[in-house]
């Protein structure tokens, strides 16, 4: 009988660290999509910030266009079509040259740090999802 009630202890104990154990990784696992969707939002806002910039630069450009005696409007032009096959053109020539395809350089210093932010915040997100599906293999190797 005290064979039996030791073993039933044994067993209740080892129950306990299992939904101890259990309990830990959830909160890690919360942690960690927190973490995920935190890094995800970062991602989203620079995004934003980005096309922003690029809305931004692109209204400059051409504000500079029509102030320097542009005839036409240039919204069409945003694609960096050369005046002939610009789709803004209907029968009159166009008096302007479209915005060029390649940013200033201060700006492009700008996008190309918002480039690398982002990679190292998908690296991160990558390594954060790796982490959770390590650590729910672990969690279930545990059980099997």
């Amino acid at each position: 009988m005290e064979e039996m009630e030791r073993r039933w202890k044994d067993s209740q104990e080892e129950c306990r660290e299992r939904d101890d154990a259990i309990g830990d990784l959830e909160r890690r696992q919360t942690e960690m999509t927190a973490k995920m969707k935190q890094s995800q939002t970062a991602f989203e806002s620079l995004r934003a910030e980005k096309n922003a910039v690029a809305k931004e630069l692109l209204q400059a450009q051409v504000r500079t266009l029509l102030a320097a005696g542009a005839t036409r409007s240039v919204s069409h032009c945003a694609g960096g079509f050369s005046s002939l096959s610009c789709p803004c053109v209907t029968s009159a020539p166009v008096v302007f040259v479209c915005p060029p395809s390649l940013p200033s350089a201060p700006l492009q210093d700008d996008v190309s740090e918002l480039k690398r932010k982002e990679k190292v915040q998908a690296n991160q997100i990558e390594q954060l999802k790796e982490d959770m599906h390590s650590k729910d293999r672990a969690l279930v190797g545990r059980f099997d």
